[in-house]
C-alpha cells in the first residue's frame, strides 16, 4: 500500500469494474501490462504447482471433444465458491449437455488447497463425470493455459 502504483496482469477491457474498483480502494494508479503469458514449455512449473492431472491425459480427453464445445471452469489459484454455489455449478455443468474442463478446489471455508471432498458435489457426480467422459474433473491445479489454447476449448 505504500507503492506508488500497482502494476496488473490484464487489460482493461476484461476487467473494467475490478479495476475501477481497486483503483478506488489503492487510492494509487493501476497500470494493466497483458496479458502477459508464459510458454507453454515446462508449465508444470509455471504456478509452482504440480498439476493435478498429467497433461497427455488432458491433451487426449480434449482430443476427443469437438472443436469449440468444451466449457473450462476455474476460480483461479486464490478464489473459489461456496458449497451450496458448487453444488449448483455442478448440477447446471451435468444439465447443460456440454463437455467441461472443471479446476475443482475446496469452498469457501475450507482449506483452499485441501483434498476435494465428494460431499461438496451431487449424490455420484464424479463418478458420472468419469464414466460418461462429460466432464474432466482436476483437483487443485490444472495446465491452464494449454486447456485454453486447445481447439476443443
Amino acid at each position: 500500500m505504500n507503492s506508488d502504483g500497482w502494476i496488473c496482469n490484464t487489460v482493461e477491457e476484461i476487467k473494467p469494474l475490478g479495476l475501477q474498483l481497486l483503483r478506488k480502494y489503492v487510492q494509487r494508479p493501476v497500470w494493466t501490462v497483458g496479458p502477459l503469458l508464459p510458454s507453454a514449455k515446462g508449465s508444470k512449473h509455471r504456478a509452482g504447482k504440480e498439476s493435478g492431472i498429467a497433461l497427455e491425459a488432458c491433451m487426449e480427453w480434449l482430443d476427443l471433444k469437438d472443436e469449440s464445445f468444451v466449457v473450462y471452469v476455474s476460480f483461479g489459484s486464490q478464489n473459489t465458491i461456496s458449497a451450496s454455489q458448487m453444488m449448483a455449478l455442478a448440477e447446471g455443468l451435468e444439465k447443460s449437455g456440454r463437455s467441461f474442463v472443471w479446476v475443482i478446489r475446496p469452498p469457501v471455508g475450507f482449506d483452499i488447497d485441501g483434498e476435494f471432498r465428494e460431499e461438496w458435489s451431487p449424490k455420484g457426480f464424479e463418478e458420472r463425470m468419469r464414466d460418461t467422459k462429460k466432464g474432466l474433473l482436476v483437483q487443485k491445479w490444472g495446465p491452464q493455459l494449454e486447456i485454453l489454447s486447445h481447439k476443443s476449448t
